[in-house]
């Protein structure tokens, strides 16, 4: 429940952060990523982080996140995709959120932040076959308005969950290659 998993990936980052000398990895060229759930956490650290003294992402990378708990979005109730309908969605809400007060808190659903301004580079991917579509599309347009550089990326055709499927299948191949040449151009500046 929240926010176990959030303070663990903190603490995670955090650790990365401190020891990227020891490790060979240069601190200022970080990115944080997920998919989903993880992708929910990446938004939130890179909040939080940028608010903060110390470690700063450089890059987010957010692949269908859900970003804003009310499950409020058009596509919530226009889409469903195999096992992940609106049903199934406040399902894992209960498990994760105990109360009204965790669902409106930005370190739940980053969406509901009042200020995104300063925030890392993102990379905001959103597919067509996903109830969190809209939520997705909504929350990178925010961070545009605060300014922040965001590429947003709906990719027709797929299904929330396609990073589980096989690489070999040609939309998924182009998908990940549209990613890694973001990340490269992201990272080479």
């Amino acid at each position: 429940p929240f926010p176990a998993g959030l303070d663990d990936c903190e603490a995670a980052v955090t650790w990365l952060f401190a020891h990227a000398p020891s490790l060979g990895v240069d601190a200022t060229r970080i990115a944080l990523g997920g998919e989903s759930a993880g992708a929910n956490l990446a938004a939130v650290l890179a909040r939080k982080l940028a608010r903060g003294e110390g470690a700063r992402p450089m890059l987010q990378l957010l692949v269908h996140p859900p970003v804003d708990f009310r499950f409020e979005a058009a596509s919530i109730t226009e889409v469903a995709a195999p096992g992940l309908n609106r049903e199934a969605l406040l399902m894992v809400r209960g498990a994760y959120l105990r109360s009204e007060a965790e669902i409106r808190d930005p370190d739940a659903s980053p969406a509901l932040a009042t200020d995104l301004s300063g925030l890392p580079t993102a990379l905001v991917l959103t597919v067509e076959i996903d109830p969190l579509r809209d939520e997705g599309e909504a929350y990178a347009l925010k961070l545009a308005a605060a300014g922040v550089e965001t590429t947003l990326l709906r990719v027709p055709g797929l299904v929330h969950g396609f990073m589980f499927e096989s690489a070999d299948i040609a939309i998924i191949a182009r998908t990940y290659a549209r990613i890694g040449q973001w990340l490269q151009r992201a990272f080479i500046r």
